[in-house]
């Protein structure tokens, strides 16, 4: 009997130090660098990395709902949504996040469009950019304190937003960080805030009442576009920079004022300038004068002060102005007249754009430079003077000024932007002072100086037939572009160079053909020519090839244009092609399907720019043009295969960083069915030890 119980006890001590082996395995280990496995939660399973004791959401499997992130799992603490944790989870409704969780990852729930709610722990201290990104039916979320900003892009169109209470331990507020969030209507903001970034608050319409706090020192560009409902608006003492149209579209401010003590900035009259009153930097667009007189010793308009004050049809602007910033007076459509005073220096960007009553404008002798697009689409203006002075004229600077009958350019000019005068329709021919060393004009058309560049083309010009003449070597970028009259352009041999978009838009010329000499053709040199059937390329040729009215480089590797006029309805890209140039069927709208043979073929921007709205790309899974179509919204088919919708496919809700679809099982430590059979062999050598004892 003896020596039965010291057999027993034996065993059972070995068990003991069995099973104590056992659960220290099941116990997490200090030297585990990562592992990850899943766990279950309503409607689907969160997948968990553990990286160094540190655990995170990394993704989701199934079609997850109402869910709650444990605190601990595998008995590690979650501490991180991770980056695109549930990026596109379409099913996800309500997340609560527990205590503990420190960091969500740039874009974690980044267009999750079912998600209405979102709780938060306070020992969250960072959101990262993009975070709840076009969560569009997100109605509430409960921010942290303790949070110190608000990334960039954080609640981007967030379009069913209501109510944010920011914490005051936030500083900023990103660039578009609540970016269209148009069903918010009750902002409260923190009284440390610093800084408010470019287009924070762009397009939240339902704000109707704002208090900046006296902490805010800067407001970024375009912060406040078309708050259109908000009704006033004070800058607070401690504000030292006012961003370029920050108060654009907001009609219901009629009014900026500034709080006592604010060194910066000055309101005369509801206005907004410099303390100095050297600059005026905003005019209230909600103001319905139609007069208004910029007072004496301002020397500067700012980047958008006038712009969209529609109301006023009347400006006086004062001696001693040397300034107009870019947009300034965009799209004052009330305007009919404006005298520029003596001593201007600069007209900046875009102006005078979308000014489209302005009949008349005088430009003083002291201008030297007028900027990019600063009169474009003035659709009214019949004529303009130029200064002696002026030695350049910026791109597109009266494009689309479709009233303007003659130009003269002066002497000193040097520079006539790409574009300048694109769309000029009604422009007959240009004109050029004499002694000019940089332009001359020949029939009308604007020539380099030397006669080897064809500068601008006047869109107004009669005649279907034009000849290049036969110095030239160089068609400027949008040189010829929407001309109407001309049916045929004939290039001569010499010519080596056609721009950008040179003869687009030229809606009635048919055919043409590039000489031997060619040698260089610009993106969408024949976009939207609407008649054009085939583009045709001279014998000799060493850098073009036409097959079919389709022009090639000469090794048939890269497509350069399809002719937007071709009545095919159907086009097979040959394999042997492996780029297609930016823009190269633009406008081509008989076209119902392209098939790309190469699968890895690349293809430029705006390709397939203006082409019918039913338009199918062909190609194989995975191809170049499988992404090209899912980025530019596409339809997109398999060759071979008929589309069953002309929509791309939606990308897949599953995460990069998910695991295989199939839940993996749970985690197991073989030791502890060794230690099972173990105790299973000892149940059975005991019964055997007692039944032999009771027959002796």
């Amino acid at each position: 009997m003896r020596r039965l119980t010291q057999l027993l006890l034996a065993l059972l001590a070995a068990l003991a130090l069995l099973l104590s082996g056992v659960g220290a395995l099941a116990e997490p280990e200090d030297d585990v660098s990562e592992m990850t496995d899943v766990v279950e939660v309503a409607g689907g399973a969160l997948v968990y990395t553990v990286t160094d004791g540190i655990g995170a959401i990394t993704g989701y499997q199934g079609a997850p709902t109402d869910v709650i992130i444990p605190a601990t799992v595998a008995g590690y603490p979650v501490q991180a949504i991770a980056e695109q944790a549930f990026s596109e989870c379409d099913s996800l409704t309500s997340v609560t996040v527990p205590d503990g969780v420190k960091l969500i990852g740039s874009a974690a729930f980044y267009a999750c469009r079912s998600l209405e709610r979102v709780t938060l722990p306070d020992s969250v201290g960072v959101i990262s950019p993009r975070a709840f990104y076009y969560c569009d039916k997100l109605t509430s979320v409960r921010l942290p304190n303790g949070l110190t900003a608000l990334p960039d892009y954080v609640f981007y169109a967030c379009l069913s937003l209501q109510a944010l209470t920011i914490p005051d331990s936030v500083t900023r507020i990103g660039d578009y960080a609540l970016y269209a969030c148009k069903s918010l209507t009750q902002l409260s903001l923190p009284n440390g805030l610093i800084s408010i970034g470019h287009y924070a608050l762009y397009d939240c319409v339902g704000l109707t009442a704002l208090t900046l706090p006296d902490s805010l020192q800067t407001i970024g560009d375009y912060a406040f576009y078309n708050c259109k409902n908000l009704s006033a608006f004070t800058i607070p003492k401690s504000l030292s920079s006012f961003g370029a149209g920050a108060l654009l579209a907001c009609g219901g401010v009629d009014s900026i004022e500034v709080a006592s003590g604010n060194t910066a900035f000055a309101s005369r009259d509801g206005v907004l300038f410099s303390a100095d009153g050297t600059r005026l930097l905003a005019y209230p667009e909600g103001r319905a004068d139609a007069q208004y007189t910029v007072p004496d010793g301002v020397t500067e308009i700012g980047a958008e002060a006038f712009s969209m004050c529609k109301a006023l049809a009347d400006i006086t602007l004062p001696i001693g102005l040397i300034s107009i910033g870019d947009y300034a007076f965009a799209q004052c459509t009330g305007l009919t007249e404006m005298h520029l005073p003596a001593g201007l220096l600069t007209i900046g960007n875009d102006a005078f754009c979308d000014c489209a009553n302005l009949t008349a404008i005088v430009l003083p002798d002291s201008v030297t430079a007028i900027g990019e697009e600063a009169f474009c689409d003035c659709l009214s203006l019949l004529h303009i003077t130029l200064p002696a002075k002026l030695s350049e004229i910026g791109t597109y600077a009266f494009s689309g000024c479709e009233s303007l009958t003659a130009i003269t350019l002066p002497k000193a000019l040097k520079t006539v932007g790409d574009g300048a005068f694109l769309g000029c329709s009604a422009l007959s021919a240009f004109a050029v002072e004499p002694g000019n060393a940089a332009y001359q004009v020949i029939d009308g058309v604007l020539l380099s100086a030397d006669g080897t560049t064809l500068c601008a083309y006047p869109g107004g010009k009669a005649g279907s037939l034009y000849t290049i003449p036969s110095s030239i070597t160089t068609i400027s970028p949008y040189a010829m572009a929407g001309v109407a009259a001309l049916e045929d352009i004939n290039l001569l041999d010499g010519l080596t160079e056609i721009g950008e978009r040179a003869f687009g838009y030229d809606s009635n010329v048919k055919a043409i053909t590039l000489p031997a000499s060619l040698s260089t053709i610009g993106a969408g040199a024949f976009a939207f020519c609407d008649s054009l059937t085939a583009i045709e390329v001279e014998n000799g040729n060493e850098h073009f090839a036409s097959d079919d009215g389709v022009l090639f480089s000469a090794d048939k590797t890269t497509l350069y244009a399809y002719p937007a006029g071709k009545p095919d309805t159907a086009y097979t890209v040959a394999s042997t092609v492996d780029a297609i140039e930016s823009a190269a069927f633009a406008g081509a709208t008989r076209l119902q399907s392209v098939t790309l043979e190469n699968a890895t073929s690349n293809i430029g921007a705006d390709a397939f720019d203006g082409c019918s709205d039913d338009l199918v790309l062909y190609g194989a899974a995975g191809s170049t043009a499988a992404m090209y179509a899912l980025r530019y919204d596409l339809a997109f088919a398999q060759i071979g295969t008929t589309p069953t919708s002309t929509a791309p496919s939606e990308p897949t809700a599953v995460p990069t960083t998910a695991p295989p679809t199939e839940a993996a099982p749970a985690r197991t430590f073989p030791w502890l069915w060794i230690g099972v059979g173990a105790a299973l062999l000892l149940l059975v050598a005991v019964g055997l030890l007692l039944r032999k004892r009771r027959r002796s």
